[in-house]
Parts: C-alpha cells; structure tokens; sequence
C-alpha cells in the first residue's frame, strides 16, 4: 500500500479482498476524520460490505469515529439483526446518539433485536433531552 493513495482507495481495495481482518487493522491506522472521509467515499455497496466483513466491535469502533449522522445513515441500510450486534458493542452514550439519529421506525426495529437489557437503557437513556445531564451520561 503507498502512502500516497488515498486511503478509501486503499480501503476499497480491501473490501474487494473481503479481508476484514486487514481492513479494521487498516481503519484502527486512520484518524477520526480520515475514517469519516474514507466511508463516504465508498459506494454505498462497498459500505454495506465493510460492515459484513467487520466484527461488531470492529464495526462499533468504526461507528464511534465517524459523525452520529453519517452512523445512522449507515445503520438504518442495515438488517436489522446485524445493526443490533453492532450496537450492543458501541458505548452507550454513542448508541443513544446514533440511535437518535435514526428513523424512529429503523431505531425501533433495532432495539427490537439487542438484548433485552441493553435495549431497556437504551430506551431509558433516549427519554432524556440530548444535552442535559441524562442525555449525556454514559451508563
């Protein structure tokens, strides 16, 4: 890989690989801004496939570098099932945000998939206004 490739090109070409082990080790070298600029310059297929190839907690530290609406966008094109395993590994300060984000109808859907438990915080923590104290804390 050259320096001077951009790195959604670099990323792409991973992708095409279907090698999601090099591809998070890839994302982990980029800082935040980077990592949001690579993403939206992926077609929308090529995003659908990172997030396949990445494990949840992978996918989640990659959730947590980008801004909480380019993160639902991303979520919300998701099955539902694979965006709830993804979720449950964000914190839950950034799973609230994102989950704010989102169309009340993909949220739902969801929280309908996560755990129990995880979901009922999640829903507890969406009742509060987004920058009081309740918004911003992380359980």
């Amino acid at each position: 890989m050259s320096h001077l490739t951009p790195p959604w090109e670099t990323l792409s070409r991973l992708i095409a690989l279907q090698n999601g082990v090099e591809s998070a080790k890839f994302v982990d070298t980029l800082s935040p801004p980077e990592t949001a600029r690579a993403v939206s310059r992926l077609t929308e297929a090529e995003q659908a496939r990172l997030f396949s190839l990445l494990s949840p907690e992978d996918a989640a530290d990659l959730i947590e570098d980008i801004p909480e609406a380019q993160a639902a966008d991303l979520v919300e094109d998701m099955p539902s099932a694979q965006a709830a395993a993804i979720m449950e590994a964000l914190a839950s300060d950034h799973l609230v945000d994102v989950l704010g984000e989102m169309e009340a109808d993909a949220s739902q859907a969801v929280l309908a998939k996560m755990d129990r438990k995880e979901a009922e915080e999640a829903r507890m923590l969406l009742a509060y206004i987004p920058d009081c104290a309740g918004g911003l804390m992380i359980s």
